[in-house]
């Protein structure tokens, strides 16, 4: 990746983004005591807040066995929110190319 075009287009790399800036004050819905999340069989433990949007928030995982990072997208969901969800879902889960989340 090119360092400028990374600057030009506020893209940090992978490194940057599993920790806060020093002297940062970070919030989330789920704080370091937030239990642990079973995905595809792996045991996430959380590590830091990442990003928060309207709708959803992400958060740094580690799986407990290996200390492989994952970021794990959270989405509260009203009733009326599960249809959209599901799409989500479904897309990502239907597409493979490096620079589109993986869906796990």
């Amino acid at each position: 990746p090119n360092p400028a075009s990374q600057a030009r287009f506020g893209v940090r790399s992978p490194r940057a983004a599993t920790r806060p800036p020093m002297g940062a004050v970070v919030s989330s819905c789920v704080g370091a005591g937030a239990p642990p999340v079973i995905v595809g069989g792996r045991r996430l433990l959380f590590k830091a807040p990442l990003a928060e949007g309207a709708f959803s928030f992400v958060e740094l995982r580690a799986d407990a066995s290996t200390g492989e990072l994952f970021a794990l997208k959270r989405v509260p969901l009203r009733d009326d929110d599960a249809a959209d969800a599901r799409l989500e879902g479904r897309l990502l889960g239907a597409l493979d190319h490096p620079h589109i989340v993986r869906l796990v």
